[in-house]
This record gives C-alpha cells, sequence and structure tokens, in this order.
C-alpha cells in the first residue's frame, strides 16, 4: 500500500527529484551510449541506441512516478515509506527500471 497520498507536496517534491537524479546519474554510468536527458524539473527521458525512449516523470496531483517503458508499459509508482512501488503488483520502480534497461540492451543493468 502506498503512503504516496500522506506526503505533503514539498516532501513528494524532494523525494521524487532525488530519485531522478540518482536514477539520472546511474543509468549514464550504466549506458553510456544512452540519452539521458531532463525536460524541465519533472521528466527524465532515457533514449537508447535504438532510439526507443523510456520517460520518468514525476505526477504531482497523486503524488507518484510515472514510467512509460516499450517494454514494460505504462506503471505508477508511489511511495512506500522506504522506496517507490507500483499501484498494480507492488514492483519497486527501481527493480522494474533495472527490468526494462536491461531487456532493451540485451545486458545487465543493476540500479540501486
Amino acid at each position: 500500500m502506498s503512503d504516496a497520498a500522506l506526503l505533503d507536496e514539498s516532501t513528494y517534491d524532494a523525494f521524487a527529484e532525488a530519485t531522478l537524479q540518482h536514477l539520472a546519474e546511474q543509468i549514464e554510468a550504466a549506458l553510456p551510449d544512452a540519452d539521458i536527458e531532463r525536460a524541465g524539473s519533472s521528466v527524465l527521458i532515457i533514449t537508447l541506441e535504438d532510439n526507443r525512449e523510456l520517460v520518468l516523470n514525476k505526477h504531482m496531483p497523486t503524488r507518484q512516478l510515472w514510467l512509460a517503458s516499450p517494454i514494460s508499459g505504462a506503471g505508477h509508482y508511489g511511495w512506500s515509506g522506504t522506496d517507490w512501488v507500483s499501484t498494480r503488483g507492488g514492483v519497486d520502480l527501481i527493480d522494474q527500471l533495472s527490468a526494462d534497461l536491461s531487456a532493451a540492451t540485451g545486458g545487465t543493468v543493476a540500479l540501486s
């Protein structure tokens, strides 16, 4: 169960921003040939060598992070108190993103 609705706006924004920044740095290190771009303060776009894109963005109204992936489709992740967890199935965002990037690149991408 997600505690995202319990986060006030500034706390949510701080957690979400820290997550986007952390993931951008990790993905850039793991996939140097990928294009990692921030669109404004709320969107992280990962463009792979084959031009497929994964998009992770803040969704303030629900206080979630949303992932659009050509591998797993759309996912919504709420703050559990310790990490971002899918609202449909309880998969951790970092685990899902690691799996999607691994599948897309044919290698192992282990984010933390």
